[in-house]
Parts: structure tokens; sequence; C-alpha cells
């Protein structure tokens, strides 16, 4: 019964993939698989270029190493990232603490402009097929505003999902900026991409 409710899903996924490439001939859809990690599948409407980089964040006791793959399509930039931690408390602890991270990242951003503007925030549950089922795993959407390249206010629109695999966590994001992608349709591709992500064995 659980495969075929999994082979459900999976085909309504391509029909909406199919669908959103139809309507967005800018958006061309393929299957990623990250080595690892359980098989973590996604799909991207675009090709992912696959990087390394180190990040300090704040509260956590040294630098965290981060696979990141990500491209440009749509308006939108499409990103996946992922560390490794060594203890599943830690990612448990990381799971909060990436998302406060994040945020903080874009309200320092937002009081860069002439006239500071807030960071507008909503979480809900997140289910991926096959993660750890822990629940500081969650899906967060934030609006706000950044400085474009001539320093004015430019809306900024960031959904991020973030959960794990065993001691690894990442992050699944779309970022938007200015009206690029908005409304329905933005939202329908938005939860596409998310709606695509499954470990598999």
């Amino acid at each position: 019964m659980r495969f075929f409710h999994i082979k459900k899903r999976l085909a309504m996924a391509a029909v909406v993939l199919s669908g959103l490439s139809a309507c967005s001939p800018a958006l061309d859809w393929r299957e990623v698989r990250l080595e690892g990690d359980g098989g973590l599948m996604a799909s991207f409407p675009c090709k992912p270029e696959h990087h390394q980089r180190t990040i300090e964040m704040a509260g956590w006791p040294g630098p965290l190493a981060v696979g990141l793959w990500s491209c440009e399509a749509g308006g939108a930039t499409w990103a996946l990232s992922r560390v490794q931690v060594a203890q599943p408390e830690q990612a448990r602890t990381l799971l909060l603490a990436w998302p406060r991270w994040t945020r903080g990242n874009l309200e320092a951003a937002a009081r860069q402009l002439p006239v500071a503007r807030e960071v507008q925030a909503q979480d809900a549950e997140v289910r991926v097929q096959g993660m750890t089922p822990w629940p500081e795993a969650r899906a967060w959407h934030w609006q706000t505003e950044r400085a474009d390249a001539s320093g004015r206010p430019l809306p900024l629109d960031v959904h991020a999902w973030h959960f794990a695999h065993g001691v690894t966590v990442f992050q699944a994001a779309v970022w938007r900026a200015g009206a690029s992608m908005g409304g329905a349709k933005g939202e329908d591709v938005a939860n596409a991409y998310f709606q695509s992500f499954q470990f598999r064995p």
C-alpha cells in the first residue's frame, strides 16, 4: 500500500511539472540525485551547479562546511544546501539555528535601506518522503525588502524548507526579487519544487 501511495505521488508530481514547463518555457525541469545522505532526489527547473563553501553561524561552535546546488530560472534562484554534523542532537539544533541565521541575514539587509524594513515571517510543517521526522523541521516564508543596485527598495520573497535525514541537515530554498515569478503562478512553481523532494534508498 505504501509503495502505491509513493508511485501515485510521483505520477502526480510529474503531471504538475509537465504542466508548469509547458506554461513556463524558461523552466527546464530535471531530476537531481545527491550521493549519500539517504539518496535525496529533487527536481530543479534548471541545471544546478555544485559548490562547497564554509559559513560562520552565530551561536554555532565552529565553521560549517556546506554543499550547495543552485541555479537561476524564471526570475528566481533555486538552491539546495546540506550540512553534515556529528550527532543527531546537533542536527536538531541546526534545524533551529539555520532559519534564524537566514532570517538574521535578511534583517541585516533590510536595515541597510534608507527606511529600515521589517521581515514578515510564516512557518509551517514540513513533510519530505523518508526524512527523519523531527518537529524542528519547518517550512519558512519570509517577505522583506533589500536595496537594489541603485540603493532603492526591492521586494524579496524567500521560501525555505529545513529538514534532516539522520545527521545531515538540508535547506531547500527559492529566492525571488522584485515582481519576478510573483502571484499564484510563482507559488505553484515553488510548491512543485519542494514537493519533488524525497529520499530513496
